[in-house]
């Protein structure tokens, strides 16, 4: 009884169930192979006559014990399945196919304990290796943990009717908001942006992509949505130097003071809206792409993120080594790609453009993002306030081309173009923006 007890979770009745079924009836193997892979039975033999099964079907459309024991045998696996007499006791085993489903459901659930308790075990023995860092394992961890968590999820699958309802039956009220970055033109372009979308702020080095991305999140922290900031280039006191900047719309220098008693004053006042915006922020610079896909998890369950900004792409170190630098900035866009789809949130993703004027090191960024909007100021950056072009490269939803802004550098702010003009021609814009400069009052 000691010896059964430490036996891994199974359903070896079950596994004969469904491989019964199949062998008689097409469409109980229609379900099986929808729900089950191979590697989902315990027994060895039940996962060879299930792998051939598969792979008869696929080719025939016909499934039965003769077809199945004539491929076994020219293959030379019909003992590894446990002979001609177990296929007969198969078909005998199952009097009827009607609850496949269900037998299969059970065979999974077995499977994916099976999985949760290899992956925790593996965790336990990398954790004894000497020169691990708990981060990595943790990330390494989280990310294996996630696989097992879509599999218990379906991976994605569904018909397509059940696909149109969950949107087109929706209510209203019930639809994920789009969300906006407060410039009226570019948002009318965008037509929002959607909760899973990757977008790609690019620009060369200090030209504002990082204040561009941090503005936007901002706003949609002072809406009261929380979000995390995962910043490789600048500390945290930067970065929250920067957020009251914008908000007070005061100059703060690099040692955190401002320029004059007006600034204070307006960084007084601003003080208790920014000191209580849920805005998380990372400064770790050593985390590779799975310890900060880890530490995104955790503040999505624990705090409810709605937003992740991550700065810049090009310095965060991939997972694995690549043979080229070009292969491991892919391998990082295509996981927050990944992140961002999997935890139903946009990810602000800032990346350095080359003096050029041309993304650095891969293409697969541009082929990653949902979303690629490139900014393009004067090579010479004279004075506080920059007339710059938001170029929207790419846009899966919406609109590409051009929007104008006003980049205020001593404020750290991107906003509305400060022309009369413009204000009177998108005054009457549909696109929500709560951030219109007022200078009677502080806002963002």
């Amino acid at each position: 009884m000691e010896n059964l007890a430490k036996l891994p979770p199974q359903a070896v009745e079950m596994e004969v169930n469904v491989l019964g079924a199949m062998l008689i009836d097409r469409e109980a193997v229609d379900v099986a192979l929808s729900m089950l892979c191979a590697a989902d039975f315990y027994l060895g033999k039940h996962k060879v006559i299930f792998e051939h099964s598969a792979a008869l079907y696929a080719e025939t459309q016909n499934l039965d014990q003769a077809l199945l024991r004539a491929r076994l045998e020219a293959a030379g696996a019909l003992a590894e399945a446990g002979g001609a007499g177990y296929l007969t006791e198969l078909l005998s085993a199952v009097p009827t196919s009607a609850h496949i489903a269900d037998y299969a459901a059970i065979v999974k659930d077995r499977s994916i304990t099976r999985q949760l308790i290899a992956v925790a075990t593996d965790c336990v023995r990398d954790a004894f290796e000497p020169g691990q860092l708990a981060r990595e394992l943790a990330g390494a961890f989280s990310r294996r943990l996630t696989e097992v968590e879509e599999r218990i999820s379906g991976g994605g699958k569904g018909s397509f009717k059940d696909t149109v309802d969950s949107w087109h039956l929706r209510p209203d009220e019930e639809a994920p908001p789009l969300l906006y970055t407060g410039i009226a033109e570019l948002d009318a372009k965008l037509g929002g942006i959607n909760p899973g979308n990757l977008v790609v702020i690019a620009a060369p080095s200090s030209h504002g992509k990082t204040t561009l991305g941090t503005n936007i999140v901002t706003g949609w922290a002072r809406d009261g949505m929380p979000v995390l900031i995962y910043s490789y280039e600048m500390s945290r006191e930067e970065i929250s130097q920067n957020i009251m900047s914008a908000v007070a719309r005061a100059c703060v220098n690099k040692r955190g003071k401002y320029n004059s008693t007006v600034a204070e004053d307006a960084a007084r006042a601003a003080y208790p809206i920014v000191s209580a915006l849920p805005i998380f922020v990372d400064d770790n610079g050593c985390d590779n792409i799975s310890a900060l896909a880890a530490t995104a998890r955790m503040f999505r369950r624990k705090e409810s993120i709605g937003a992740l900004m991550v700065d810049y792409i090009q310095l965060v170190p991939a997972s694995s080594g690549r043979d080229t630098r070009e292969q491991e900035v892919a391998e990082v866009s295509r996981a927050l790609k990944r992140l961002a789809r999997e935890l139903s949130i946009p990810v602000i993703a800032c990346s350095q453009l080359n003096d050029q004027g041309l993304m650095r090191e891969s293409r697969a960024i541009k082929n990653d993002a949902d979303i690629l909007i490139s900014i393009k100021a004067p090579a010479a950056l004279d004075g506080v306030q920059v007339e710059v072009d938001l170029a929207i490269e790419k846009n899966r939803n919406g609109e590409t081309g051009s929007a104008k802004a006003t980049w205020q550098r001593g404020y750290r702010l991107f906003e509305n173009l400060q022309l009369p003009a413009y204000r009177e021609a998108y005054a009457g814009s549909k696109v929500e923006d709560a951030r219109q400069d007022n200078p009677d009052e502080i806002q963002f």
